[in-house]
């Protein structure tokens, strides 16, 4: 489950393990288990997601997943993952946990999949900073899974700056930071159509999950949609790891659906959309 709004009782949910077999397109999962439905959500804008109900459900805290791996795993990814959580966790962060294969299948992991909870998750970050300053982390500037090649091209343009991949003990990682730690009701949303634009990142709250970035336009390329003719800002969300993290004072071009919420319009690139910046600060 990713982000803190949801349709409760019900939770938005991805399947990463169905019939014994790891997926990783939600299509799939509704071929190889017939219980999983795809519902179209107006929370979702109308786009399909599979919902999870607590009393048909069996849902894995990633905060107990980390306190379980040390006598579930004793791999040397494990003993990586492990030294990690100890360095974020010397912050006096104590909701700071495991997901992905990490939690469900340790044993079998490729790489460390993290994640902190709370509103103190700018200390995780600041964390982060230290170890990458004294150089206990790397870079990670390789090709992560499903990326495109201006996804590969815009984290080779700032992968120095990031933080939230790179690579720790000869292993890849990835951080999730999220500000709640208790589900709220969502609010449905409009998804208007999409549109290409040309914009300066003016400010942003770019380390959390989702991402925020307030954004002067400069050209609109291309659009189905009727947008204000004054329209000179305009705010980037994105639940992706790869949008993250992307410099104030970046020129970029971003392609995606431009969404309504409360009457608040916002581009977000993570349905075939890109970001590829132009020039980096």
């Amino acid at each position: 489950m990713k982000g803190c709004f949801h349709p409760l009782p019900g939770f938005f949910f991805v399947p990463r393990v169905v019939s014994g077999k790891k997926v990783h397109k939600p299509i799939i999962a509704s071929h190889l288990d017939q219980g999983l439905n795809l519902v179209r959500h107006p929370c979702l804008g109308g786009r399909r997601a599979f919902i999870a109900h607590p009393g048909n459900a069996r849902l894995l805290s990633p905060i107990r997943a980390a306190k379980s791996l040390k006598t579930m795993c004793s791999s040397k990814l494990c003993k990586a993952a492990l030294d990690f959580l100890e360095y974020l966790s010397a912050e006096g962060e104590d909701l700071v946990g495991v997901t992905g294969s990490l939690a469900y299948d340790p044993r079998n992991a490729e790489d460390i999949d993290l994640v902190a909870y709370g509103p103190r998750i700018e200390r995780v970050y600041k964390a982060l900073r230290d170890l990458r300053k004294d150089g206990i982390t790397l870079p990670f500037r390789g090709r992560g899974h499903a990326w495109s090649n201006s996804d590969y091209y815009l984290n080779n343009a700032i992968a120095s700056q990031r933080l939230l991949f790179g690579r720790y003990k000869g292993f890849e990682y990835n951080m999730r930071l999220v500000y709640c730690t208790k589900p709220a009701r969502c609010t449905p949303i409009k998804v208007l159509g999409e549109a290409v634009l040309e914009a300066d990142i003016v400010s942003s709250i770019s380390f959390s999950t989702p991402a925020f970035y307030l954004m002067r336009i400069r050209r609109i390329l291309g659009t189905d949609v009727a947008l204000p003719t004054r329209l000179e800002y305009i705010h980037m969300m994105t639940f992706r790891l790869r949008y993250m993290e992307i410099p104030t004072g970046s020129r970029v071009i971003v392609k995606g659906e431009i969404e309504s919420l409360e009457g608040v319009l916002r581009i977000v690139p993570d349905h075939a959309g890109f970001v590829h910046i132009l020039s980096p600060p």
